[in-house]
C-alpha cells in the first residue's frame, strides 16, 4: 500500500486491538466527497493538509481514487485514434 502501520486510518484501515488486523467501515454515499488534487501535489499530503483538519473521522478511498493524467492519456488516445486529415 506504500504507508506506514500509523497512516493505515487515513485510508480507511482502523486498528481491531489485534496484531494486524483492522476494521473496515462503509462509507455512506450521502457524505461521499471528491476533491480535484494537482498532480504535483502527494493525495495524502494534501489529504491531511486539506481535509482530515475539517473532517476528523474522514479518509482516502484508494479504490474510488482516479488520477487525471489518466484520464488525459486515455482521451488523447481515443481522439488520435480517429484522426481525419484536415485537409484534402
Amino acid at each position: 500500500m506504500g504507508c506506514t502501520q500509523e497512516q493505515l486510518p487515513d485510508y480507511g484501515y482502523y486498528p481491531s486491538g489485534k496484531p494486524n488486523e483492522y476494521l473496515v467501515y462503509d462509507s455512506q454515499s450521502d457524505l461521499r466527497d471528491s476533491e480535484s488534487v494537482p498532480l504535483s501535489v502527494s493525495i495524502h499530503d494534501y489529504f491531511l493538509r486539506e481535509v482530515k483538519p475539517h473532517l476528523g473521522e474522514s479518509w482516502t478511498d484508494l479504490d474510488k481514487t482516479k488520477s487525471a493524467m489518466k484520464s488525459v492519456l486515455t482521451s488523447i488516445s481515443t481522439s488520435t485514434s480517429r484522426c481525419v486529415p484536415l485537409r484534402k
